[in-house]
């Protein structure tokens, strides 16, 4: 369990790391991880909490909770609802590596950034990389 901990705090760290826009990432007692979103030039604060206990993750069910603070200035690109990006979250796969948390905050990143383009824009991203990732099928003969 311990190894598993530690394996999300630095999965959560290299986020914070490639995705500026996280100002915050908080563990809970109770087996949560919270992140916070911000950006700036668009006027926008939303937060997620992810359930981590009990084998949750990487492979079960995070059972989201997105909170959207402030929607964004005039002009910005629109937010989804709460539940479509909770939704949206639940679907990211772990992939092989079990580095789901970094799909996730992408998703997130890409979201708070764009509005709803930026769910289109985070699948076509994990699409292209699940087949990167995929091994060849040998040809038929």
């Amino acid at each position: 369990e311990l190894r598993r901990a530690e394996s999300v705090l630095a999965e959560a760290e290299q986020c914070r790391a490639a995705f500026p826009r996280i100002t915050r990432v908080r563990c809970t007692a109770g087996g949560d991880m919270e992140l916070t979103f911000v950006d700036f030039a668009q006027e926008r604060k939303v937060r997620v909490a992810l359930t981590m206990a009990k084998g949750a993750y990487p492979r079960g069910a995070l059972r989201p909770r997105v909170a959207v603070t402030h929607a964004g200035r005039k002009g910005a690109p629109t937010l989804p609802d709460a539940a479509v990006i909770e939704a949206a979250i639940e679907r990211v796969p772990a992939g092989e590596a079990s580095r789901r948390l970094l799909g996730v905050c992408r998703l997130v990143d890409w979201i708070v950034a764009r509005g709803e383009q930026g769910m289109g824009d985070a699948a076509r991203e994990a699409a292209a990389a699940a087949r990167r990732a995929s091994p060849s099928l040998p040809a038929r003969t």
